[in-house]
């Protein structure tokens, strides 16, 4: 029988005791056990360092655990979890994939804060088992590292002749060398950035270059505040300013392997008319069709950039169209909070694309049957009133409910569905619907 093994090797930080986590409805226990039953000759495996966040049903970890007590909310019945004590080096975590001979093994990396590296490490463990002679799919150390290093990942979409927008990196150490050493009288270095932040058109944002999320993330709308924040930055981070470029927000997702690629629909991010006074509400929405946006030549340009980096697995980037252009902000070379509707908006589950890429039979009929799809968030439902909503509502594929914290963020408390199905306006009505009742409670 045909092995597959799925891997995600790494974490930052385990959840808080009494914080529930991040589960899935329907869970992801079942999608894995879906994707076997369509592969009834292949032997399935996750292997994942606790709580698995993304990939499995993540339970609490007590503080006073050790990992090895750790139990998903629930397992599958035809899959297979192996678990990683998280203290594994790269070569230990190869080493216990490789003894259980797998015909091909494939990197489920996750957004972890607030170092998102997840992918980096996933890499060096896809190198290590290719070393040993295992059809692996999983990114470069090399297009890991630049994802991860944003200035890195400008730069080279820059070489290429790919739209990005005008930038300048702060090494933070020399910026501040002055401050850390007074013996020294002039700082050129920092005359040098200042110089450069000139040419930049404002507003720009400043944020750091290896972080997750939003961390960090400042708009400055002249010289003078962009000095400011600069000055006072306190992060462990280099610095990245950029001008902001004024447009619609998209993200659109790729995946395949050795030159083969599928290109998602585009998602557009937009602030719901009907946002409470509880905060603004983004909705991600697509596909997106109209012939103003050049789809054929965004996905044409998806598919330069992945044959120049070779990518191998998944990969996400953050858009911007202004002007008639594509713009890229960033790419993200791992499962994204834009994935579920991805695969949505495709009759899929993100389970299912995780598995063409083990098959290698990237992208299958039902791309002919596309759907279309919301996402959206609310405020954090129990468990009972989100079943209640996924029976009165069929529209829902999934939610996803977050009460999690990472120590240097926060907490963050919310549920996020997705929605699909033929018609967008009824889409839209019964997002609208499912807020009020929301509300009304």
């Amino acid at each position: 029988m045909k092995q597959i093994v799925f891997y995600c090797s790494g974490r930052n930080e385990l959840p808080p005791p009494r914080i529930d986590g991040i589960q899935f409805f329907p869970e992801r226990a079942s999608m894995w056990d879906e994707l076997s039953k369509r592969l009834p000759d292949v032997s399935i495996s996750v292997w994942f360092t606790p709580p698995g966040e993304f990939a499995v049903d993540m339970g609490n970890i007590q503080t006073n655990e050790t990992v090895s007590a750790y139990k998903p909310v629930r397992s599958p019945e035809r899959v297979a979890y192996r678990f990683l004590d998280g203290t594994e080096s790269v070569e230990e975590i190869a080493g216990k994939i490789a003894e259980t001979h797998p015909d091909v093994a494939v990197a489920f990396s996750i957004p972890i804060m607030p170092y998102d590296w997840s992918a980096l490490r996933d890499a060096m463990v896809g190198e290590e088992l290719r070393r040993r002679g295992i059809k692996t799919i999983s990114h470069s150390t090399r297009f890991a590292l630049e994802s991860f290093q944003k200035e890195k990942c400008t730069d080279f979409l820059r070489r290429n002749g790919f739209n990005v927008a005008g930038s300048i990196m702060v090494q933070n150490s020399l910026f501040h060398v002055h401050v850390t050493d007074p013996s020294i009288p002039q700082n050129a270095y920092r005359e040098f950035i200042f110089r450069e932040i000139r040419k930049l058109r404002f507003p720009v944002v400043i944020k750091p270059t290896v972080f997750s999320g939003a961390v960090g993330f400042t708009v400055s709308h002249n010289f003078d505040d962009a000095v400011k924040v600069l000055d006072e930055w306190k992060l462990d981070s280099d610095i990245l300013v950029e001008e902001q470029i004024d447009g619609e927000i998209f993200g659109i997702e790729i995946y395949g392997a050795e030159g083969h690629y599928h290109v998602t629909e585009p998602v557009i991010f937009s602030v719901d008319g009907d946002a409470t006074a509880e905060g603004l509400d983004i909705v991600k929405e697509g596909p997106v069709t109209d012939e103003k946006y050049h789809i054929p030549h965004l996905k044409a340009e998806m598919i330069r950039m992945s044959d120049l980096y070779g990518l191998n697995g998944f990969a996400q980037a953050d858009l911007i169209f202004s002007q008639g252009k594509w713009y890229i902000i960033e790419i993200n070379p791992r499962y994204t909070l834009m994935s579920d509707i991805s695969a949505a908006i495709e009759g899929k589950d993100i389970i299912s694309l995780y598995g063409e890429l083990a098959t290698g039979q990237i992208g299958d009929a039902k791309d002919n049957q596309r759907s279309f799809a919301i996402d959206f968030k609310t405020r954090l439902l129990d468990r009972e009133e989100i079943c209640r909503l996924c029976e009165k509502y069929s529209c829902i594929v999934s939610v996803m409910r977050v009460q999690t914290a990472v120590s240097s963020v926060g907490s963050a408390e919310y549920c996020e569905f997705v929605m699909a199905g033929e018609e967008q306006k009824k889409l839209r009505s019964d997002m609208r619907a499912i807020k009020g009742e929301i509300r009304e409670e």
